[in-house]
């Protein structure tokens, strides 16, 4: 079934496109410690400011975090023809590191 995020339509083929894309930009053993690590809802925050209205940037911290502190993931989403082609992370690095409200003055690399 499709899901509408902001006017930007993804199906079930895309999502396993963009899972595929997460494994490789992140790596698999990444991946999977971070399957393996206790279920903790994270704070999520998306930037609509990519084509169409597609999330160009999107963040997860813990509970409660504000914007303003450094315990963001914050990466971002490159598209072409309307598909996500990379994802690259704030100054390289997936850890909670980063400020959401600094997204935009970052450098997006390739995760190390």
């Amino acid at each position: 079934m499709p899901v509408q995020l902001s006017g930007y339509e993804t199906n079930e083929s895309t999502e396993k496109e963009l899972f595929e894309l997460t494994i490789t930009k992140i790596g698999r053993k990444s991946y999977l410690d971070v399957l393996n690590t206790p279920t903790v809802p994270l704070r999520q925050a998306m930037d609509n400011s990519g084509p169409n209205g597609a999330p160009l940037y999107l963040g997860w911290a813990p509970p409660n975090t504000p914007k303003n502190a450094s315990s963001w993931r914050i990466c971002k989403l490159t598209y072409s023809n309307n598909r996500v082609t990379d994802i690259t992370w704030a100054d390289g690095t997936a850890d909670f590191t980063k400020k959401w409200d600094d997204r935009t003055t970052y450098s997006y690399l390739e995760n190390t």
